[in-house]
């Protein structure tokens, strides 16, 4: 329970539920307007609430998996105070780390309301399509003026509100994917479309594949798919959308320069303690963006953001042995990672549901040799 003299009033379950859906909307709203970016300072309070909750719960604090994070948070803090030490700049990336890996432990352990997000999902994919395709408004103006938070918002959404997925809502998670890759694209972010299109063509051919029709159906519907893509494409590449995606394409040379620019100068000292914020505001972005999650988490935590970049990888094969849909959902979080800095150092959504799914998968894995 959450506190012994409060048994009677809220347990630990419903508190982290609610709390997260929370920080979830205020997530969202934040992305909305500038006006309502104060909501992110929120959320930090909600964070840090959550997390002393799961730290004097007993089911958190003597298991397994309840050390693991203990340890892994002591770690990065310590790195934290060694990098105030030799950097000046203040960077508080790794304390953003540590509260992903807890809401991410309280993610996998009592999970959220799945059914608001869904909700949540499906309102804010309408919202924008309402805007973009009916209002004519610009992908760039619809959230804070960045057409990447779009695709950023309704991924993660879709991700979270399935975490729970089993085989009996199969069809309306389908539903959902293809709204996404809808919103994706007509927000013309490149890494939003690349990587929805990933999962709408694994989770369709999947789910082909699983179903109870007979094998010539099977190819028939297999065939109707593949011809409605290249359709698909033939008419994209048709379309305006097509020059304003090619407009608003990523910087393909920027993008090897911001790497080139943090391996090149990285000594001993950056390997285990990270770069120094400043190095950022000079190499790579004045504004601070990195642009690459995994690059972001070695910036926060150092060696251990290194860690939890090798964790994240070796959860890949033993997920997709375990359950293809959510290899599939786990695998285009990561790579919509790839060009904006949103895993454990950006808010409480990607990090967390990475988090969750390296602790469920390891744990399923001990499970299943038992």
């Amino acid at each position: 329970m959450f506190i012994d003299s409060y048994r009677y009033i809220i347990s630990t379950d419903v508190f982290f539920r609610l709390v997260y859906t929370s920080i979830v909307l205020f997530w969202v709203l934040s992305y909305l307007s500038p006006s309502l970016s104060l909501l992110t300072g929120v959320n930090y309070i909600l964070s840090l609430a959550l997390m002393f909750c799961l730290i004097f719960t007993k089911k958190i604090n003597q298991s397994y998996i309840g050390m693991f994070v203990i340890i892994y948070s002591l770690l990065i803090l310590l790195i934290f105070f060694i990098s105030r030490i030799y950097y000046l700049t203040p960077s508080y990336s790794a304390l953003t780390i540590i509260l992903n890996l807890w809401i991410g432990l309280g993610l996998c352990v009592y999970g959220v309301y799945f059914r608001a997000i869904k909700a949540l999902h499906i309102l804010f994919c309408l919202y924008v399509i309402f805007l973009i395709l009916f209002l004519d408004v610009a992908p760039a103006k619809v959230m804070r003026n960045s057409y990447n938070h779009i695709s950023i918002v309704a991924i993660g959404l879709l991700v979270l509100s399935n975490l729970n997925y089993s085989y009996k809502n199969s069809k309306f998670i389908l539903i959902q994917i293809y709204l996404t890759f809808a919103v994706c694209l007509i927000s013309l972010g490149r890494s939003g479309i690349l990587s929805s299109l990933f999962l709408l063509i694994s989770a369709s051919l999947y789910f082909i594949n699983i179903s109870n029709m007979s094998r010539f159906k099977k190819r028939v519907f297999r065939s109707i798919f593949y011809l409605g893509m290249a359709l698909g494409i033939v008419l994209f590449l048709n379309s305006d959308f097509a020059l304003r995606f090619i407009a608003s394409a990523i910087n393909l040379a920027g993008r090897e320069e911001i790497f080139l620019n943090y391996f090149s100068t990285m000594g001993p000292k950056e390997l285990f303690i990270g770069h120094d914020v400043e190095f950022t505001r000079v190499f790579i972005d004045p504004k601070l963006s990195i642009h690459n999650s995994y690059l972001g988490m070695h910036q926060g935590a150092g060696i251990f953001g290194i860690g939890l970049l090798i964790l994240i990888m070796l959860t890949l094969p033993i997920m997709l042995k375990q359950n293809f849909v959510h290899f599939s959902l786990y695998l285009t979080i990561l790579l919509r990672g790839f060009t904006d800095n949103i895993i454990y150092t950006n808010s409480f959504l990607y990090g967390a549901i990475v988090t969750a799914y390296i602790l469920y998968t390891f744990l399923k894995a001990k499970t299943d040799r038992i």
